[in-house]
């Protein structure tokens, strides 16, 4: 990726920041401020499969990677809370030795799914909202497992059908759990129902790199600029409950995808 493209994203990556730390503070006001994560997914989805594209990528050692990337400062930053709950605050050990281990294997966002209720809402826990990493870890593990082979046109495109069909079944499973009134950790952190936030990018990348996605300049800013309007208005009321939040979630990660195609499209900045 090029410079200037690595500082765009690189802001988008702050910006999402700031709407997820405005959130846990002011959630009353930024009422969709949790769209952040959605916009994070997003860029982390467009980066992995246009970078897949255009340079040679190998399941092994792109995986490696990221564990790589991630998993010192994560293993450092478990190793040092859990030694300070065992000594000041044993009574609670039991329940952070779990969430640590899980992280540590990536696993976080599993285990909340399965308590029942997120652990980060109901008890107090410095490694609640560490299902984001283990789920964009569980994201990384598909794509690998997905390029398995030799790279070729035909290739790229049925690892792109492969992301739309899989964001697609997502989005469905996402629908029943709210529609069966599931508990709320089943549909925020488990991985089934949160894939499409990642892989939806994979078709809208290939349209616009392999196809004749290349708008005029006068409509894609028009587009962009709606798409922020949009967003702001998300953000400021989309509340995290359903079914807004359901079918939210599904919109903004489209709108976000082709915000973010519109905006590394030929390095250009908005």
């Amino acid at each position: 990726m090029p410079i200037k493209q690595k500082k765009m994203a690189e802001g988008v990556k702050g910006f999402a920041l700031c709407l997820i730390l405005l959130y846990m503070a002011f959630s009353r006001v930024f009422l969709g401020g949790h769209l952040g994560y959605q916009l994070l997914f997003a860029l982390f989805g467009i980066e992995t499969f246009r970078s897949y594209i255009k340079e040679k990528t190998y399941p092994g050692p792109f995986f490696v990677e990221k564990v790589r990337n991630y998993w010192p400062e994560l293993l450092a930053m478990v190793a040092v809370v859990t030694a300070v709950y065992s000594i000041f605050f044993y009574a609670d050990l039991a329940m952070v030795r779990s969430q640590a281990l899980s992280a540590l294997l990536f696993g976080n966002n599993i285990l909340q799914s399965l308590a029942g209720h997120p652990l980060s809402i109901e008890q107090p826990s410095p490694f609640g909202h560490l299902w984001f990493i283990s789920l964009l870890m569980q994201c990384y593990l598909i794509f690998s497992l997905a390029i398995l082979g030799k790279k070729t046109r035909q290739k790229i495109i049925s690892v792109a059908f492969f992301g739309g069909a899989i964001s697609i079944i997502s989005a469905l499973v996402m629908g029943i759990f709210g529609g069966l009134d599931l508990a709320e950790a089943r549909i925020f952190y488990s991985p089934e129902s949160r894939l499409f936030s990642f892989f939806v990018a994979f078709p809208i990348v290939a349209y616009e790199l392999l196809g004749k996605g290349r708008g005029r300049t006068a409509s894609r800013d028009m587009s962009m600029l709606g798409i922020i309007i949009l967003f702001v208005i998300f953000v400021l009321f989309m509340s995290e409950a359903a079914p807004a939040y359901l079918g939210g979630l599904f919109l903004t990660s489209l709108l976000l995808n082709l915000f973010l195609l519109f905006l590394f499209r030929d390095g250009n900045a908005f």
